[in-house]
């Protein structure tokens, strides 16, 4: 169930409170919000189960706001765009938004009837649940081990159908176990759990650790297409505050924020407004009014927008796989010319050839991962092979030579005697 605006609130005003307590009082006031939110949606008549905002779930949405206000420095990035408006609006004006909490707790009289004690799953998941790592998702919590990645990532698997198995660089023994299980894609493993992925025969610790850092960096680089162009009825929200205002969202003049905290304005205008802002934001005045006044031009060019925006959300996750092993190269060789390396490490002719179509004959080591010819799975995996092969550290080897040859009696004698 998504969060509503008025359990958000309440999450954005705890966040603020956890910054100026101590640890002791800022567990006893998750789970106080935790256990007061089951209570909430409970008494509402939503069937709601142990999972429904537990400790776990919480700690995790407050480290999506801790990655907005610290812009991206810590906490986790999956956010919504409800996380990013309601904490802008207490950014804006922190004592309009009190006057909002004060309203919200009042309303539903959380003052007179907050728990005194916490209900028996609450209870239990205070205490198994350890503190989750800033920018991690590592916790102890049983119920982590059960949810799907995709739940944990808070992305929509269905959306990552377009990025395949062996685009993410996993290792061959991951890959191949994922396609004997039947998965094609990266949506196929948000669906699954991290106790299915343990559960793989040959699949340790470091493994899983390596798949669910590559499947949360693709969730964190990949921008799925607002929309599937392919879709006619995809739905939308379409409220009579939006039509009435149409104008005034084309022109920028419409006021997001006081609609959004006006206590008069339901939950489907909300989430309304949060959807065309979010749409608004990432189009453009021009752009938008284009949009409502004249589709049939606007919408061939969103389409093609869409189509490239796949391809180069694709290219991007390969860029920054061979940035991160052209770090693991030492700075010095990095500014070397690629050609005497494409000599040196290429097993063929042909490969020499496809090598040099990425680069100028003066470029360098750290110009690869920019190459504007790096297009297709196959450039990548050559690149990304040759750049492994760049790695070696020429006195780390010569020193585990040496120390293997000292390992063999006959030889470390003669070495002795001649020395």
């Amino acid at each position: 169930m998504k969060w509503s605006y008025e359990e958000e609130v309440l999450l954005v005003n705890l966040f603020f409170y956890t910054r100026n307590h101590s640890l002791s009082q800022n567990e006893q006031a998750i789970a106080k919000l935790s256990a007061y939110l089951f209570d909430h949606a409970k008494n509402a008549g939503y069937s709601v189960d142990e999972k429904f905002r537990n400790i776990t779930g919480i700690k995790m949405k407050l480290q999506n706001l801790e990655y907005i206000a610290s812009k991206g420095r810590q906490g986790l990035s999956s956010h919504s765009a409800m996380d990013q408006a309601v904490y802008q609006q207490a950014a804006d004006n922190y004592l309009t938004f009190k006057e909002e909490v004060a309203r919200i707790e009042e309303e539903w009289h959380m003052c007179e009837t907050g728990p005194q004690e916490l209900p028996e799953v609450i209870a239990k998941d205070s205490e198994t649940t350890k503190d989750i790592e800033k920018g991690s998702l590592r916790t102890k919590d049983s119920t982590f081990n059960e949810r799907p990645l995709s739940e944990l990532f808070d992305v929509e698997a269905d959306e990552y159908c377009a990025i395949g198995l062996e685009e993410i660089n996993l290792t061959a023994r991951a890959l191949n176990k994922f396609r004997s299980e039947g998965a094609k894609s990266i949506a196929d493993i948000l669906r699954m759990t991290p106790a299915q992925i343990a559960n793989f025969k040959g699949i340790g610790k470091s493994t899983i650790d390596d798949i669910l850092a590559k499947v949360e960096r693709v969730c964190k680089q990949y921008n799925p297409p607002l929309f599937d162009a392919g879709v006619q009825d995809q739905p939308r929200v379409d409220t009579q505050i939006i039509r009435q205002h149409i104008e005034d969202i084309c022109a920028g003049t419409f006021p997001w924020d006081e609609y959004l905290l006006n206590p008069n304005i339901g939950e489907r205008d909300k989430a309304a407004i949060i959807q065309y802002k979010a749409g608004y934001d990432a189009l453009g005045s021009g752009l938008v009014c284009a949009s409502v006044y004249t589709p049939e031009h606007i919408t061939p060019i969103v389409e093609s927008f869409l189509e490239f925006q796949k391809t180069v959300g694709i290219q991007e996750i390969w860029r920054n796989e061979l940035k991160e092993l052209l770090s693991k190269i030492p700075e010095a060789r990095r500014c070397q010319k690629c050609i005497p390396y494409f000599l040196a490490f290429s097993r063929s002719q042909e490969e020499l050839e496809n090598l040099k179509r990425f680069i100028d004959p003066e470029d360098t080591l750290s110009s690869l991962p920019r190459s504007h010819v790096l297009s297709s799975q196959n450039d990548f995996k050559l690149v990304s092979k040759f750049l492994k092969w760049a790695t070696f550290d020429l006195d780390a080897e010569l020193g585990t030579l040496i120390d293997t040859l000292f390992e063999v009696p006959r030889t470390r004698k003669i070495l002795s005697m001649r020395s």
